[in-house]
């Protein structure tokens, strides 16, 4: 599997693997400068420091594109065809539209957009649940290079959302070096995952790049409120997404680990498996048991009321009302609430309730009698 430059050997040195602890007070400190001084030890040192870091490398990129593999057959999508990566980057972005740009993506580069499982994409939280973190989407992304041709690059230079996103990079004081454009298309992309903070996400790509910039923390989160209140259509952003995406391909190295990664999952089903007998767990027990209540638990006062979040002013009263009309099949004539509660309860239980309207009036009656009673 090649090494991805999408990792930053720097973070892993801080981790002080493979290193010894030499003491430098006393004597004892003239023992390891007297070891050091043929070069074996420290070569040899420095040589398995280096192989550990590769292998840590090497396992975050495999379990990542595990990840990438499960996701794509999730949604029922090759892994090795080449526009898969982007239309992942488009169904996981934090977009309004993605899925009328997945879709437009998928026509305009004559792919079959039949053959993905649209149900599966519009879940958004399930699809982050296969591929959610910073350092996931970082590794994944660093595969991503441009090949712009000149009609390409005219368009994409003229483009009103990539130049104000540069605009806000050069007045952050971020370098974006000797290609601007694409520096700012890999910037779009970085902050386009649902789910991950864009400032952390942006600073990841910069410090990627080994530019020399000073408290790239919160200059990456300046450009980012910059580009967030800038006013822009979400058309127009839509349209930015997709002539970035086009324009993208994956390097090389992403088929060839890749393919590794598939190779190595294919083995390991084609092994037979060990039918051992495990040990009884109690938390294997409590998941079974939530798994057979989960229908239940959810129709329960206290998990209703948790998942609706009322305010703090509402009252215990109002709450159980409300959930005794949300349990209700039957809808209700909504015309009749504006009589008996204020505006802002009104809307309330347009959202949250479907009853009939005779159960609802002989549960109104109750209520108000129940309160002149606590009145007198």
């Amino acid at each position: 599997m090649s090494d991805q430059s999408a990792f930053n050997v720097a973070l892993l040195q801080n981790l002080h693997i493979g290193k010894s602890r030499r003491k430098t007070a006393g004597t004892s400190s003239a023992r390891p400068a007297a070891k050091s001084a043929g070069g074996a030890p420290t070569t040899s040192l420095r040589s398995g420091r280096t192989q550990t870091e590769k292998d840590i490398l090497r396992h975050v990129q495999g379990s990542v594109l595990q990840k990438y593999c499960t996701l794509c057959g999730c949604l029922n999508v090759d892994p090795m065809h080449p526009q898969t990566l982007s239309v992942v980057v488009i169904l996981l972005s934090r977009h309004t539209h993605r899925i009328e740009i997945a879709r437009e993506f998928l026509l305009r580069e004559r792919c079959d957009a039949a053959l993905v499982t649209w149900d599966t994409a519009l879940d958004l939280d399930f699809l982050q649940q296969k591929l959610s973190s910073t350092s996931d989407w970082a590794l994944l992304l660093g595969y991503i290079a441009f090949e712009l041709t000149d009609a390409a690059r005219a368009a994409l230079g003229a483009h009103p959302v990539l130049c104000a996103l540069q605009r806000c990079l050069q007045a952050a004081g971020i370098p974006t070096g000797h290609a601007p454009l694409e520096f700012a298309m890999h910037a779009l992309l970085y902050m386009a995952p649902a789910g991950t903070p864009s400032p952390k996400m942006l600073e990841r790509f910069v410090s990627q790049q080994g530019v020399e910039c000073r408290d790239v923390e919160v200059k990456c989160l300046r450009a980012v409120t910059s580009f967030g209140d800038s006013s822009h259509n979400e058309r127009l952003v839509a349209a930015c997404l997709l002539l970035v995406c086009q324009s993208a391909s994956a390097l090389p190295a992403f088929a060839l680990d890749l393919h590794d990664v598939l190779a190595a999952l294919h083995s390991d089903s084609a092994q037979p498996a060990l039918r051992g007998v495990r040990r009884i767990r109690l938390r294997d027990i409590v998941e079974h048991v939530h798994r057979a209540n989960a229908l239940s638990y959810e129709l329960t006062f206290d998990s209703w009321c948790s998942q609706k979040k009322f305010a703090t002013t509402t009252g215990l009263n109002v709450q159980r009302l409300l959930y005794f009309i949300n349990a209700q099949t039957t809808p209700v004539d909504f015309g009749l609430f504006p009589d008996y509660f204020t505006p802002a309860m009104t809307s309330h239980i347009y959202i949250y309730t479907h009853i009939c309207s005779h159960i609802y009036l002989c549960i109104l009656y109750i209520y108000i009698y129940t309160y002149t009673c606590i009145v007198k």
